[in-house]
C-alpha cells in the first residue's frame, strides 16, 4: 500500500491526471484502520486529489477537509503538506465561482507556508489571493497583491514565478487602459516566463496572445491587433475564439471594413451563445453537486429527530434548482432572440455590400486586366510582410533600412541558424565558424572592427554579429544557450563599449551606421 500511494503522490507532483486512478479506494481504507495519523492524512489529500481531476469538486473538497483533521500542526512537514491541502481547497472553491471562500482558504495555506518556514511557497499562495479580488471586481487589491507578489519573487530571484504574476497585471492595466505600464507588463512576461520559443507560447498559455491583440488595439496599430487576434484563432477553444473574434469585430470596426465586422460578429454571436449555454449547464451542474454534497453531510452529523428539516431543506434546494433552470432556459431564449435580430441587420448589410460587390467585379471583368494588378497585389503583399517584420525590431525598422544586402540575409548558415533556433536548438562551434567567414566576406570591414577589438569577449562578437543581421533576442537565447536577461546585458555592453550609449535601446540602429 505505500508503494501505491507514493506512486500516486509522485503522479500528484508531477501534475500527472489522477483521474483514471483506481487504487485510492483501496489505499484509503487501508490507512484508514491501519495507519497513522500522518499516512491517513496524505491517503485522504491523495482521494480528494483523484476526486478533483474527476471533476467532481464538493466530494474533493469532503476528503480534503477530511485529511485537515490528521495533521499535526506541531510537525513543519506535516504543516507543509497542509498549506497545499488548503491551496488545493481554494482551488475547489475558485472552481465553485465563491470569490470569500477561495480567499478565506488561501489566506490560511498563506499562514501554514510561513509556519513552515517556506517562503517561495508562501508567496506562491499570497499571488493567488489576487484571483478571488479580481471576481469581486476589486481590480486595485487584485493588482496591489500581484504587484507585491512579483517584487517579492524578484528579491528571491525566482523569475520564472516572477512571470506567473503578469497576466493578472496584464488584464487589470489593460481594462485600464494603462498601456505603458501594460506593455511593460507584457515584456516581462515574454522575457522571464520561459514559455516563448521566437514569436510562439507553449501550448496550453496561447490567451496570451489576446493580451497582445488588446494592447495593440489600445495603441492602435490595428495591423498588429489583429496579427495576434489571427494567432490566437489557432487555438480553437471556445473561450479562445470567443475572445478572438470579439477583439477583430472591434479591430475591423476601427479600420471602417464592414464586411469583415459583419464575418466576425457573426462568428462572436455563435460563440457567445455557446460560451453562455455551456455556462448556464455548468451552473447547473454545480448547484446540483453542492446540493448533493450538502445532503450526504447533514444526513451524517444530524440526528434522527433532525431528519425531517432536512428533508424540507432539501424540497427548497430542488425547487430553486428548478427555478434556476426555467430563469436560465428563458434567458438563454431571450438571448437567441437578440443576437438572431443582430444576425438579421448584418445579414442586411451583407446583402447589399454582396449586391455592390457583384456589380463592381462585372465592371472589372469587362475591363482589360493586365500585370499591373498583379503586380500591384504583390506590392501590398510585401509591403504587408515588412510591416510585421518591423513590429519584431527593437527599433520598428523595416527590412529596406537595415542596410544589409539581401545575399547575405539569405546565406546558407543564416537561413540555418534561424531553423536552428525555431527548433530550440545551441549553434555548434562549427556553426560559428561558418558564420564569421560568412560576415568577414560580405562585411569586411565591419567584421575587422568588432573581431580586432580589444574590449569585445567571444561571446559579445557573436551577439554584435546576430544584432547586424537582424536576429531577434529570444533567437540569440537559444542559439547561445543563454537566458534573455544575459543576452540583454551583453547588448547593452556592446552598445556602451562601440558606441559610449547606456542600455540596450538603440543598439540596432547604431550598427547599421556602424
Amino acid at each position: 500500500m505505500q508503494y501505491e500511494l507514493q506512486r500516486v503522490q509522485e503522479m500528484n507532483k508531477a501534475f500527472v491526471p489522477l483521474d483514471t486512478v483506481t487504487v485510492m479506494d483501496t489505499v484509503l481504507d487501508y490507512y484508514e484502520s491501519h495507519g497513522n495519523n500522518a499516512e491517513k492524512m496524505m491517503a485522504n489529500y491523495m482521494m480528494g486529489c483523484v476526486h478533483r481531476d474527476r471533476g467532481n469538486s464538493p466530494v474533493a473538497l469532503e476528503y480534503y477537509r477530511k485529511a485537515t483533521e490528521y495533521a499535526d500542526t506541531t510537525n513543519l512537514s506535516e504543516v507543509r503538506t497542509l498549506s497545499r491541502i488548503y491551496g488545493q481547497i481554494a482551488e475547489v472553491f475558485n472552481r465553485q465561482r465563491a470569490p470569500q471562500l477561495e480567499l478565506k482558504a488561501e489566506r490560511e495555506a498563506v499562514r501554514l507556508s510561513l509556519k513552515a518556514k517556506d517562503t517561495t511557497e508562501a508567496v506562491y499562495f499570497y499571488m493567488y489571493l489576487s484571483g478571488p479580488y479580481h471576481m469581486m471586481d476589486k481590480m486595485d487589491s487584485a493588482l496591489l497583491i500581484s504587484k507585491t507578489a512579483a517584487a517579492k519573487f524578484m528579491e528571491m530571484g525566482r523569475m520564472d514565478m516572477f512571470a506567473k504574476t503578469l497576466p493578472m497585471a496584464m488584464d487589470i492595466y489593460l481594462r485600464q487602459k494603462k498601456y505603458e505600464e501594460a506593455k511593460v507588463a507584457i515584456e516581462q512576461f515574454e522575457s522571464y516566463s520561459g514559455w516563448f520559443i521566437g514569436d510562439s507560447i507553449v501550448s496550453g498559455h496561447e490567451f496570451h496572445y489576446f493580451y497582445k491583440g488588446l494592447y495593440y488595439e489600445g495603441i492602435g496599430r490595428y495591423d498588429s491587433a489583429l496579427y495576434y487576434y489571427n494567432k490566437l484563432l489557432h487555438y480553437p477553444q471556445i473561450e479562445n475564439l470567443q475572445a478572438a473574434y470579439e477583439g477583430l469585430t472591434r479591430t475591423y470596426k476601427a479600420l471602417g471594413q464592414p464586411d469583415s465586422v459583419m464575418k466576425y460578429a457573426f462568428l462572436f454571436a455563435e460563440t457567445n451563445d455557446s460560451v453562455s449555454l455551456k455556462s448556464s449547464s455548468q451552473e447547473i451542474v454545480k448547484m446540483q453537486a453542492l446540493y448533493d454534497y450538502n445532503e450526504n453531510q447533514r444526513i451524517a452529523a444530524e440526528k434522527e429527530k433532525e431528519a425531517e428539516n432536512l428533508r424540507t431543506f432539501l424540497y427548497m434546494i430542488i425547487i430553486a434548482v428548478c427555478l434556476g433552470a426555467y430563469l436560465i432556459y428563458k434567458y438563454t431564449q431571450w438571448q437567441k432572440k437578440k443576437k438572431l435580430d443582430e444576425i438579421t441587420k448584418v445579414n442586411s448589410k451583407y446583402t447589399e455590400i454582396l449586391s455592390q460587390y457583384s456589380k463592381s467585379l462585372s465592371e472589372l471583368n469587362s475591363l482589360k486586366g493586365g500585370f499591373d494588378k498583379y503586380q500591384t497585389d504583390k506590392q501590398k503583399e510585401i509591403e504587408n510582410l515588412k510591416l510585421m517584420l518591423s513590429v519584431y525590431q527593437s527599433d520598428n525598422t523595416s527590412p529596406e533600412k537595415w542596410n544589409i544586402e539581401q545575399a547575405l540575409l539569405d546565406s546558407r548558415i543564416i537561413h540555418h541558424l534561424h531553423q536552428s533556433a525555431n527548433k530550440a536548438q545551441m549553434a555548434t562551434s562549427a556553426e560559428w565558424n561558418d558564420l564569421k567567414d560568412t560576415v568577414s566576406e560580405h562585411l569586411p570591414d565591419f567584421y575587422e572592427k568588432i573581431a580586432t577589438h580589444k574590449d569585445l569577449t567571444d561571446k559579445e562578437v557573436l551577439v554584435c554579429m546576430l544584432s547586424k543581421l537582424r536576429f531577434i533576442p529570444s533567437e540569440m537565447v537559444v542559439l547561445l544557450g543563454s537566458t534573455s536577461q544575459r543576452i540583454t546585458n551583453i547588448r547593452s555592453s556592446l552598445n556602451m563599449k562601440l558606441f559610449q550609449e547606456k542600455g540596450a535601446q538603440g543598439l540596432e540602429s547604431n550598427l547599421r551606421r556602424f
